[in-house]
C-alpha cells in the first residue's frame, strides 16, 4: 500500500476520555474571553498575511517572525474551536498562548519554508483553493432549504452544516453514555484537519497543495503507522 505524504501542516487533538456529561452546553460561554482575544489577533493575523504577501512577492520569502506569529493565531485559533466550538473533545481550558504546547490536547505545527514561490502568492488564496472551499462548504456552512405551503406561500428551514450535524450526536451520545463515539471524534477532526490545512495553504505558509483526505486519527503520525503495518 502506497504510504501518504505528511503534509507540512500538523494537527493534533487528542480525545480526553473523561469528557463531562454537561460541560458542552456552557464551554462556548466560557471561551468568550479567549472570543475576544482573538478578535484582536485575527485583525493582526490579516495585517500580517498582507505584509507576507508583498515579502513573498519580491523576495520570495516569508519573513520568520511573521510566520511565527500567525501560525501561533491559527494555533490558538484551534485550541479555542478543539475545547468550545467544531470539535468538543476536551473540558480542559485552552491556555491564552501563541505558543506550542505539548501538554494540552490541541496543537497545530507548520514547518517553516526557506522559499516559497513567489508567482502562487498571486493565485493560491482565490483561484487555486477554490475546489477546497466548495468541499469545505458542505462541511463547515448552514443552508436554507424551503418548501411550498401553498400557491402563494413558502416555509423555509435552517439545515445544518455536516460538523454541526456530526456534533450533535456527539453530545447527546456524551449526554446519555458519557462517551464521545471514537469514529465520530475522528470523522470531526478530519473535517477540522482538512479546514487548517487549506487556512494555512490560503495564508500563503506553504507552497504544497493540500490533500483532498480526511487523516481520521488525533496525529498524523498515526495514520503513518496504520499505513505501515497495514
Amino acid at each position: 500500500m502506497t504510504q501518504p505524504e505528511t503534509y507540512p501542516v500538523r494537527v493534533r487533538g487528542d480525545l480526553d476520555p473523561t469528557l463531562s456529561r454537561w460541560q458542552w452546553l456552557v464551554k462556548w460561554i466560557l471561551a468568550i474571553p479567549h472570543y475576544i482575544v482573538l478578535f484582536f489577533l485575527n485583525i493582526a493575523y490579516f495585517v500580517v498575511t498582507v505584509i507576507a504577501f508583498f515579502a513573498i512577492l519580491f523576495t520570495g520569502r516569508y519573513p520568520r517572525a511573521l510566520f511565527d506569529f500567525n501560525v501561533g493565531v491559527l494555533r490558538w485559533r484551534w485550541r479555542v474551536a478543539f475545547y468550545a466550538l467544531t470539535a468538543l473533545g476536551t473540558d480542559k481550558y485552552p491556555p491564552f498562548s501563541l505558543s506550542a504546547n505539548s501538554e494540552y490536547p490541541a496543537d497545530l505545527e507548520v514547518d517553516y519554508p526557506e522559499h516559497l514561490h513567489r508567482g502562487l502568492v498571486l493565485i493560491k488564496s482565490w483561484l487555486l483553493a477554490l475546489p477546497h472551499y466548495l468541499i469545505l462548504t458542505v462541511f463547515f456552512t448552514y443552508g436554507w432549504r424551503g418548501f411550498m405551503v401553498d400557491q402563494n406561500e413558502w416555509v423555509g428551514y435552517l439545515v445544518p452544516s455536516l460538523l454541526v450535524s456530526l456534533l450533535l450526536i456527539a453530545v447527546v451520545a456524551l449526554l446519555f453514555t458519557a462517551r464521545y463515539p471514537k469514529g465520530l471524534f475522528d470523522f470531526v477532526i478530519g473535517i477540522n484537519r482538512w479546514g487548517l490545512r487549506v487556512h494555512a495553504y490560503a495564508s500563503l505558509m506553504r507552497d504544497e497543495y493540500p490533500p483532498f483526505r480526511l487523516d481520521m486519527v488525533p496525529r498524523e503520525s498515526e495514520q503513518l503507522q496504520l499505513h505501515e503495518t497495514a
